[in-house]
């Protein structure tokens, strides 16, 4: 299957369980979301593929065939930035922006989640991210 037979595939079950569709379908896409996740998990951990380790993040952070889990977002997205995704890196930095799953809430805490948002967002900016380029623009800090 394609990669992009399989993204395609996960905006379709994704949408049937938005659409408020019966619940037999709805348990339906949800298996073929844990499906398409089980396939994302084999080629990220076997083949060492960054963009199934954001798909995966992706999933973690939705809960797309998979439970919601932030820390899993985070790893899955950090692995696959750091091999040079730039999707995660700015998926990652977005994630850090709104403190997605962050258990301690101290201003040190505060200050290191902003701190990783901006070095995360000029990351995807030199990879040629313009979502990020835009957000470092418009916090003038480009």
């Amino acid at each position: 299957m394609a990669d992009g037979d399989l993204s395609n595939s996960v905006l379709a079950f994704v949408g049937v369980k938005r659409a408020n569709s019966s619940p037999q379908l709805s348990r339906q896409s949800q298996r073929q979301l844990r499906r398409i996740c089980a396939m994302y998990l084999y080629r990220a951990e076997e083949k060492e593929d960054k963009g199934d380790m954001c798909a995966l993040g992706a999933a973690y952070e939705h809960g797309w065939g998979v439970g919601e889990d932030p820390q899993q977002a985070k790893r899955w997205y950090r692995d696959a930035a750091n091999a040079g995704n730039v999707a995660a890196m700015g998926a990652l930095a977005k994630l850090y922006e709104h403190e997605f799953g962050a258990t301690v809430h101290t201003a040190a805490a505060h200050e290191w989640y902003r701190q990783q948002t901006v070095i995360w967002y000029h990351r995807a900016a030199a990879g040629g991210g313009q979502a990020a380029s835009q957000w470092l623009l418009t916090h003038n800090l480009n």
